[in-house]
């Protein structure tokens, strides 16, 4: 009776131990998801900013050529004003 019932604890105990590993696998499992999912919207942050200053950059270079264009126009009309 005893040996039966030493084994049936045994069992018990390595059942809960299984139980156990399987949670904290579970739970790893878990972290690791987030972390990933994290870190795919730290790099869609990051995309997103460049976008946004590429574009920034850009209506700077496009006031820029402006700038530029309506310089040429100015120097066209003087010119031609003096001749």
């Amino acid at each position: 009776m005893r040996q039966v019932r030493k084994e049936e604890e045994e069992e018990e105990e390595e059942e809960e131990e299984e139980e156990e590993e399987e949670e904290e696998e579970e739970e790893e499992e878990e972290e690791e998801e987030e972390e990933e999912e994290e870190e795919e919207e730290e790099e869609e942050d990051e995309e997103e900013e460049e976008k946004e200053e590429g574009m920034m950059m850009m209506g700077v270079n496009g006031e820029e050529e402006k700038d530029d264009s309506e310089r040429k126009r100015s120097r066209r009309r003087r010119e031609k004003e003096k001749s």
